[in-house]
């Protein structure tokens, strides 16, 4: 079961790096829920890590809108 969520893990990655080429896609906001499957199924990351990535991305995202 593990192995199939790495595998999710990284097609979400992927489709982040992609989604910052086209702009169809929300790039950030695919890597941060690839991080976050990956701090709920894997291992657990820091809370603080992980709230300041979201504020991060969702100011990255708004300018990316602008």
């Amino acid at each position: 079961m593990e192995f199939f969520i790495l595998i999710f893990i990284v097609i979400l990655l992927i489709l982040g790096i992609v989604g910052s080429v086209i702009p169809i896609l929300p790039g950030p906001i695919l890597s941060y829920f690839a991080v976050l499957l990956y701090h709920y199924f894997i291992a657990s990351l820091d809370i603080y890590t992980l709230i300041w990535m979201a504020i991060v991305i969702l100011i990255i995202s708004i300018l990316d809108y602008i």
